[in-house]
C-alpha cells in the first residue's frame, strides 16, 4: 500500500520541494493506527450488539471511509487546486494527498480487524 501511495505522490506532486518531507509523515500514521485505533476498534467492535452483527458495521463502515481516503488520494492536486495550488507551489495539494493517506491507513485499520475477528467468529463452531 505505501509502495503504490508514495509513488503516486512523486507522480503527482514531484514539482514541490516540500514534497519529501510532508510525505514522511505519513509513517507516523502508523504508529497511531497500530498503537491506538485498532486495540479501540477490537474493543468496541466486541461489545457491539447491532443486528447487523457485532463486526459488520465496521467492516462496512471501514470500506466506505477507504473509498473515500482513495478518492482524496488520486484527487489531492484537483482539490488543491481549489485551495489555490499553482504549478510552482503545491503545499496544499501535498497536505491533502498526506491526509488522504492517514484516512486511509486509519480506514485499512478499521476494517482489517474486525475482517479477522469475524472469521474468527464464523470458524468457531466448525472445530
Amino acid at each position: 500500500m505505501s509502495t503504490f501511495a508514495y509513488s503516486l505522490a512523486l507522480d503527482t506532486l514531484r514539482s514541490s520541494s516540500r514534497a519529501r518531507h510532508t510525505l514522511t509523515s505519513g509513517p507516523a500514521s502508523y504508529g497511531f493506527a497500530g498503537l491506538v485505533v485498532q486495540p479501540l476498534v477490537g474493543h468496541v467492535s466486541d461489545r457491539c450488539n447491532s443486528r447487523f452483527g457485532r463486526r459488520r458495521p465496521y467492516i462496512v463502515a471501514g470500506a466506505v471511509s477507504i473509498i473515500v481516503a482513495v478518492l482524496i488520494i488520486g484527487h489531492s492536486v484537483d482539490i488543491g487546486w481549489l485551495f489555490g495550488v499553482t504549478h510552482a507551489f503545491r503545499p496544499r495539494a501535498i497536505v491533502t494527498f498526506v491526509f488522504g493517506f492517514w484516512i486511509l491507513d486509519v480506514a485499512n485499520t478499521v476494517t482489517q480487524g474486525p475482517c479477522r475477528a469475524l472469521l474468527a467468529d464464523l470458524t468457531e463452531k466448525d472445530h
